[in-house]
């Protein structure tokens, strides 16, 4: 066996631009989980309320079944109730599908960032900038994860026991944005730190 030996002055060094990239995805790959889990948290949701909706409404009542085993003696008028429609418009099932939209936004505030690191990225980019980019990218990337994660089990917990509650309504709505304002918090916090980063600064150079 050859015995290899290194010198205690041989150091290993880092590009810049390696760490600039690798803020500017990790922001947009943690947002964009962070969507997925809470749009795919919220569908299950809205899913297990609209079978929970069928179920009720379409249980026929009492009169129904007489009315079909013996139509001659039963007094009941089959006009005076019905079957909903599958495809008719209802106008608060559209607010179920708030906490898909406030879930795309976290992948959103990954792009808004990504974007801007990247346009950071130049012949001039120095290993502080390079450094803040990838420490302000998993800040944003790893709040909007957080986030949507958030977003995901309070939508799942909560749609399919909303109903026709316009109070349950509100505090599920005022609960999502604050879950959302996690990923915002992120998104601000990388950019202080992206400034910070531009600002000419002292580093040693190994």
């Amino acid at each position: 066996f050859k015995k290899i030996s290194m010198a205690s002055s041989t150091v290993v060094h880092s590009s810049p631009y390696l760490w600039g990239y690798l803020g500017a995805a990790s922001s947009l790959v943690f947002s964009g989980f962070g969507a997925a889990i809470g749009t795919y948290k919220a569908a299950q949701g809205i899913a297990e309320a609209d079978n929970k909706k069928k179920f009720v409404t379409k249980q026929p009542p009492a009169e129904l079944e007489s009315f079909t085993n013996n139509p001659e003696k039963s007094e009941f008028d089959d006009n005076s109730w019905k079957y909903p429609e599958e495809d008719s418009f209802n106008p608060a099932g559209y607010k179920l599908f708030i906490p898909i939209i406030i879930a795309g936004v976290l992948a959103i505030y990954g792009l808004i960032y990504s974007v801007i690191a990247l346009q950071g990225i130049d012949s001039d980019y120095s290993p502080a900038e390079g450094f803040s980019t990838f420490g302000a990218g998993l800040a944003v990337g790893l709040s909007c994860l957080a986030s949507g994660i958030a977003i995901g089990i309070v939508s799942k917990t909560m749609i399919p026991k909303l109903g026709d509650s316009n109070k349950k309504f509100i505090g599920f709505v005022l609960i999502l944005v604050y879950c959302e304002a996690i990923g915002l918090y992120g998104l601000i916090v990388s950019l202080i730190a992206q400034s910070s980063g531009d600002m000419e600064s002292v580093v040693e150079t190994y």
